[in-house]
């Protein structure tokens, strides 16, 4: 994903890649087409460890004041 500030709030690297350049981006596909299946379950352990519902709406409702 190009880099728009979520690499400072997310783990990056295996599962998700910041990028900012053409060469980032393409450096990116490389290293997940090198090991799929692990990239693909990093990529499963962020949405469930920062994304997933049960951790994403508590906060929001907090924040919101509920």
């Amino acid at each position: 994903m190009q880099d728009t500030g979520f690499s400072e709030h997310l783990p990056c690297g295996e599962g998700l890649h910041a990028f900012s350049t053409l060469d980032e981006a393409a450096a990116a596909i490389e290293a997940v087409e090198a090991d799929y299946r692990r990239n693909a379950l990093a990529a499963r352990r962020i949405a469930e460890e920062y994304l997933a519902t049960d951790v994403v709406l508590p906060r929001l409702v907090s924040e919101l004041g509920f």
